[in-house]
């Protein structure tokens, strides 16, 4: 009896040690086993006296892409509209144009507001504008705030082709345009020697503008893209005619300071105005560390947050910096997001400390909005020489050594 009992036992042995070795370790188990057995550090820049370095500063980039079209100026921030028209009018309508028996008799244009900036503004905050006609040709390619401060696009600042007062609503803006101006495009269009020639035209916040509305912009899957209305009428008395165009193309161009802070205690990043931040980690690492998790954490001061109406949020993504990806054009490479939870963002930036260590070449991370194209959304974060030190970028890694 008790060999068959041995027998039993020493076929069961093996089973139960395989089924033990076959699970993961857990945390609990790690930790008993030791550094000096699987190597496991962990690095705090918060605890290991880690030099760091932040700042924040205006890039440049285009619009052109944008969802949406920014007008108006708020928190020393302004934003223009450009349009540019292709009218494609029938020979007929031209004839009549050159002859004079069609004159313009009203023109307007129909935009369709989505935001307001600040979120606080509504349809009484004071809001003027100008509308102007470009002088030279452009393209919607590339242009940017710089295009427009070299003056590769001019206007004359003193004329202003908006007549009235406009009409709006929380979901319509109309306004209408001097009949002048209008003939102009459309006789542009009808005959090649016409002068002055149409090259499109921008509109500009004037003073005593306190908010920023954000319309859609020239979209083919949206039915409430900007509008240009204008109605010919004959000579002869006979019925009008009725044009309704939609731009070719639209942009806006976002100009202004970069947030008013104590750049030695905040850093910051904004939508629209392309105000970024910088952050380095000079790190004191083993060269032949396996990096397992690096979590980036970034306090920030809500208090000084700014947000247009919209109820989304911004995103904030962090992007490893190099000499080639650190530009706005390539603001989408390899980001990460980084996760709020109550006054701190953090993400796993694990891939750029290694890209770090594998090319000796640590220039640090970009922190940038996701919607910067489409708002003028405003965020502080505590910066590397915040006061209260436990409020300061902080990078926390778990790394190993092979031995």
């Amino acid at each position: 009896m008790r060999l068959h009992y041995l027998k039993v036992f020493l076929f069961i042995l093996p089973l139960i040690i395989f089924a033990s070795c076959s699970d993961d370790p857990t945390s609990v188990g790690l930790s008993q086993l030791g550094d000096d057995l699987i190597n496991l550090k962990k690095y705090d820049t918060q605890t290991d006296s880690t030099y760091q370095t932040s700042t924040f500063y205006k890039s440049t980039f285009a619009l052109g892409s944008a969802s949406r079209l920014l007008l108006g100026k708020a928190d020393l921030v302004e934003s223009s509209i450009l349009f540019r028209f292709s009218y494609s009018l029938a020979d007929s309508v031209k004839t009549q144009l050159k002859n004079k028996t069609s004159y313009v008799s009203n023109a307007w244009m129909e935009l369709y507001p989505k935001y307001n900036f600040p979120a606080k503004a509504s349809l009484t905050t004071p809001f003027y504008f100008r509308l102007h006609s470009i002088n030279q040709d452009w393209t919607v390619s590339g242009f940017n705030a710089d295009s427009l401060a070299a003056g590769k696009v001019t206007y004359d600042a003193s004329t202003n082709y908006v007549s009235g007062n406009a009409s709006a609503t929380d979901t319509t803006f109309v306004f209408y345009i001097d009949k002048t101006a209008a003939t102009n495009w459309l006789m542009s269009d009808a005959d090649t020697s016409f002068y002055p020639r149409d090259y499109g035209m921008i509109l500009t916040p004037a003073a005593g503008t306190q908010k920023i509305i954000e319309f859609q912009a020239l979209n083919s899957s949206s039915s409430d893209e900007p509008s240009l209305t204008i109605v010919l009428s004959k000579t002869n008395g006979y019925d009008n005619d009725t044009l309704t165009f939609t731009p070719a193309s639209d942009t806006h161009v976002v100009t202004g300071d970069i947030p008013s802070l104590n750049k030695q205690e905040y850093i910051a990043i904004q939508s629209g105005l392309a105000v970024e931040s910088l952050i380095k980690f000079n790190l004191n690492l083993p060269l032949h560390a396996v990096i397992n998790y690096a979590e980036l954490d970034l306090t920030a001061d809500t208090t000084k947050f700014l947000y247009g109406s919209d109820t989304t949020t911004t995103t904030v993504y962090a992007i490893y910096y190099s000499k080639d990806s650190a530009t706005w054009a390539n603001a989408e490479y390899d980001p990460i997001t980084l996760t709020k939870s109550g006054k701190i963002y953090s993400g796993n930036i694990a891939s750029y400390v290694k890209k770090w260590l594998n090319t000796s070449n640590n220039l640090g991370v970009v922190i940038r909005p996701s919607d910067y194209l489409d708002s003028v959304n405003k965020l502080v974060f505590k910066g590397s020489n915040a006061v209260n030190y436990l409020e300061r970028p902080r990078l926390k890694i778990t790394y190993t050594i092979n031995k």
